[in-house]
């Protein structure tokens, strides 16, 4: 690594270091938070926003369009992907609300740059000391599929970066397959378990069709993060189709949205439960201890068992959704379940095209519902809602 970019990682560790340690003040009242970004500039907006679940008092936390956020952290850590190339791509938001810049790494070799893959997903383990998203390294000209496929991995309080060069593992996986010229990672969506030791993916065999890469073979893979410990979970037989949605701690299980619908997937054997969605998934969100995870759909929320997929309960319909905001709601478009499994937000829209949408959360069990906001004038693009945090 050159001296400048020592230096410039340096500086950010100790900047990090010092905005986000806990707080050494008067102990504060635990709170529950709920995230939101808006990227919709024209209605003016845009931006990442967070309401308190008690008292829904919306605060700004940076007018910047965001298209994802991770999860919260215990320590009250979210960390926001901006739209690429308009800004820093990724920030965190630390417990005293200083915004940090995540750094990206500089490309070992001449001509080549490293450069986001189409939907990164950054990931941060819930204790909040180990984030990850995964790049591709491309030339600086010609054709734009990327070369190699590289997770970065750091730990939060020291900074400490490293590259994990796992295309090659893929390839060494995939050998069998004469057809495979090149491993990369495949559905660009991250795992991490919460003591920040192993990161989850979706590895890809492609081949090259002129400068287009085809998928080939895929398959679900584990590693340290550290870079040791790759394994081969199990096959995924849509090749390049299936997205990693989240890691199921309580029960050892990774839930994997394909086209059709959800599977679950034991992280040791490599076994699974598929099952199909009768309503149209848009996304799902796992609970850390709790075992469950929330899928929304035309159907609304459900609450799910990770193992078998097995309905728990219909938490909310759009139906209720408008009876409670006495307005019209045409969908469920985003959930989020928090750590403990023990409260659901989720945005409604109130209008065909999804342009606005109400963020509200409900238990659960299906009670307690709140409005969030009963219309902030805007699409959002992501919603993660925490245990109870430091405000």
């Amino acid at each position: 690594m050159k001296t400048p970019v020592r230096i410039a990682i340096l500086a950010l560790s100790i900047l990090f270091y010092s905005g986000c340690q806990e707080s050494t003040g008067p102990e504060e009242v635990l709170s529950r938070f709920v995230y939101y970004a808006v990227t919709d500039t024209a209605s003016g907006v845009a931006g990442v926003y967070r309401i308190p679940d008690e008292a829904p008092i919306t605060e700004l936390v940076t007018n910047v369009p965001a298209v994802f956020l991770t999860n919260v952290a215990e320590n009250g850590i979210v960390v926001m992907q901006f739209i690429p190339g308009a800004y820093p791509n990724l920030q965190g938001r630390c417990e005293s609300g200083t915004l940090i810049t995540v750094p990206f790494p500089s490309s070992p070799f001449p001509q080549m740059t490293y450069g986001y893959l189409h939907k990164p997903r950054p990931v941060l383990n819930y204790q909040g000391h180990r984030f990850a998203y995964p790049v591709g390294l491309a030339p600086v000209t010609g054709f734009t599929a990327p070369e190699r496929s590289t997770i970065v991995s750091f730990k939060c309080d020291v900074w400490k970066m490293t590259l994990l060069q796992v295309d090659s593992l893929i390839r060494k996986e995939l050998r069998q397959w004469p057809e495979v010229t090149n491993g990369e990672i495949g559905g660009n969506s991250l795992c991490i378990s919460s003591d920040g030791v192993t990161i989850y993916f979706t590895a890809m065999g492609t081949r090259l069709s002129g400068d287009v890469r085809l998928p080939v073979k895929s398959f679900l893979a584990a590693i340290g993060a550290d870079g040791g410990g790759f394994r081969r979970i199990g096959e995924v037989e849509d090749p390049g189709d299936a997205e990693l949605c989240a890691f199921n701690e309580q029960t050892n299980r990774l839930i994997v949205q394909t086209r059709k619908g959800f599977r679950s997937v034991d992280v040791n054997s490599g076994t699974y439960k598929e099952f199909p969605l009768k309503s149209v998934p848009t996304n799902a969100s796992t609970s850390l201890s709790a075992g469950t995870f929330v899928v929304a759909g035309t159907d609304g929320v459900e609450l799910r068992e990770a193992v078998n997929g097995s309905i728990i309960k219909t938490v909310i319909t759009p139906s209720a959704v408008q009876a409670h905001l006495k307005k019209t709601v045409h969908a469920v478009t985003a959930v989020a379940i928090s750590p403990d499994g023990k409260r659901i937000a989720f945005t409604a829209t109130l209008d065909g095209a999804g342009s606005r949408v109400a963020i509200l959360s409900i238990d659960s069990d299906g009670t307690n519902l709140r409005t969030l906001s009963p219309d902030i004038g805007a699409a959002a693009a992501a919603v993660v809602i925490s245990n109870p945090v430091k405000p």
